[in-house]
């Protein structure tokens, strides 16, 4: 079985009707599929089908992806304001503050998190959902390409790896095993010395006592299950 490392990063670029469409996929490891995405709200109606994409290609795993855009050429584009959103994003804001008892004044740094509040008439003349749906499909199809294939590579580094661990292990297991072959006569000798010592008198010792102690002492020190292990 081939293992595949469960991070990752994967980034696809699709350049369709003067804009240049980069998706960036970083997949991380879970017990379960978890896709996060980050799609402006304007194509919030193709997060389903993004979705499908990716589970069609990904099993598990946590997974973050970033949709970003940008005009292609020379070309200025016209930028205005969505003034009603703007105040939505400030109350919701004022709300988020009052809530944690946050003790700051808005700024604009703030509102230029909200990607949406400044948007292009460019885009929204040019490119329909279906339009961006096409080239946002293609991206996401590139980048989980990549994300892919770096998870192959990472995997076939981290299964050498486990290899070398694991041949390393083998040649343990084996000296252990030589060892623990010449145990029982280690403990006879131990035993006959021991009892030598505390008899101070050289007496005959009784073979099969001898031995069914040395049998005990094999048993509770045997580490052929761990071994297996």
């Amino acid at each position: 079985t081939m293992i595949k490392s469960m991070t990752a990063y994967g980034q696809g670029e699709v350049e369709a009707q003067g804009q240049k469409w980069v998706v960036e996929l970083r997949s991380l490891n879970h017990r379960f599929l978890e896709l996060y995405l980050n799609l402006p709200k304007r194509l919030w109606a193709l997060e389903d089908r993004i979705r499908k994409l990716m589970k069609s290609r990904i099993s598990r795993g946590r997974v973050e992806m970033q949709l970003t855009w940008e005009p292609l050429g020379d070309k200025p584009q016209t930028l205005r304001l969505d003034p009603v959103l703007v105040g939505e994003v400030a109350v919701i804001l004022n709300e988020l503050m009052s809530a944690g008892h946050v003790q700051e004044h808005l700024r604009l740094d703030h509102f230029l998190r909200f990607a949406d509040i400044i948007v292009t008439r460019e885009g929204e003349t040019q490119l329909g959902l279906e339009g961006a749906w096409e080239a946002v499909a293609q991206a996401v199809a590139q980048a989980l390409e990549v994300l892919e294939e770096m998870r192959r590579a990472e995997g076939a580094a981290l299964g050498a790896d486990l290899a070398g661990h694991l041949e390393m292990i083998r040649g343990e297991m084996a000296r252990i095993a030589s060892q623990a072959a010449l145990l029982p006569k280690l403990w006879r000798d131990r035993v006959t010395a021991r009892l030598a010592e505390l008899l101070q008198e050289p007496i005959p010792v009784e073979e099969a006592r001898l031995a069914q102690e040395v049998a005990l002492l094999a048993e509770r020190r045997d580490v052929s299950e761990e071994l297996a292990r």
